[in-house]
């Protein structure tokens, strides 16, 4: 929530560029050879729900996963549909690809009217849900990175295309259950944690520049994630730590491309 409104926060005061800026001079406005920084604040969607994820590993040892079959420390996870018995589906789900970023960055002047921009941001999605089994269980879920773009841009007055490098760092998705004493059973607090090995895709970016300042654009991001571990701690009248290390069938697990809009400040 906190992160949530540091978005929001940062969203009006990129925007503000925009109205300080229109009073000014609009006059030989376009992206200019020269060195400068920026701060940019984009959404976006896409990329694969949470289905094909495990939420949680029962207790007899077999880990359930949605639309693949994994190996994991030797134990194989048997795939299932949303309609099999146990199926521990989350029916609130969240992109990959989503949603909030947050980036700050340099613009360096190559030659002629190509330029280069780096960026460093940080990117996620987070959502609360239920999960489909008799025990009324509530999930708070989060997935996150850090990320580095590299695009060369190439400057048409007011316009600017680019395709370059995008760089996912320390990809994780977080999911926290808490379930309520049923009948025999007793209440519960289960943390999954899902990393995921750093990935490199490619961005493909366009850009308009509305006053001297302040653009906006559109960028779509084509990566996917490969599985690292899974580990999970179930706090119950005990403390149970299980899971390991993918070791086949890891490779592009879910994807996380994605199509968003942005505003950027250029100081």
């Amino acid at each position: 929530m906190k992160i949530k409104l540091i978005s929001i926060i940062c969203l009006l005061l990129t925007t503000s560029g925009v109205l300080a800026d229109s009073k000014r001079s609009a006059s030989a406005i376009e992206f200019k050879q020269e060195f400068r920084t920026f701060m940019e604040v984009a959404f976006q969607g896409g990329g694969d729900g949470t289905k094909n994820l495990p939420i949680y590993n029962r207790q007899d040892g077999q880990y359930y996963v949605l639309d693949h079959d994994w190996y994991i420390q030797g134990q194989p996870w048997e795939g299932i549909n949303e309609e099999s018995p146990g199926n521990k589906a989350l029916v609130d789900k969240i992109k990959f690809g989503g949603m909030f970023k947050l980036s700050m960055g340099v613009e360096i002047p190559l030659f002629d009217k190509l330029m280069l921009s780096i960026a460093y941001g940080y990117q996620f999605e987070e959502g609360n849900g239920v999960v489909s089994d008799v025990d009324g269980s509530e999930v708070r879920h989060k997935v996150s990175r850090q990320t580095v773009d590299v695009v060369p841009f190439y400057n048409i007055g007011r316009h600017r295309v680019g395709v370059g490098a995008a760089v996912h760092l320390n990809p994780k998705y977080v999911v926290n259950r808490k379930a309520p004493a049923v009948e025999q059973t007793s209440a519960f607090n289960e943390n999954t944690d899902y990393i995921f090995d750093d990935a490199v895709g490619y961005i493909i970016q366009y850009d308009y520049l509305v006053t001297k300042n302040t653009s906006v654009g559109v960028r779509y991001t084509n990566i996917s994630y490969d599985l690292d571990s899974i580990t999970t701690n179930f706090y119950s009248t005990g403390h149970v730590t299980s899971g390991g290390s993918c070791t086949a069938g890891c490779d592009d697990i879910v994807r996380a491309d994605s199509v968003g809009v942005h505003v950027t400040y250029h100081f």
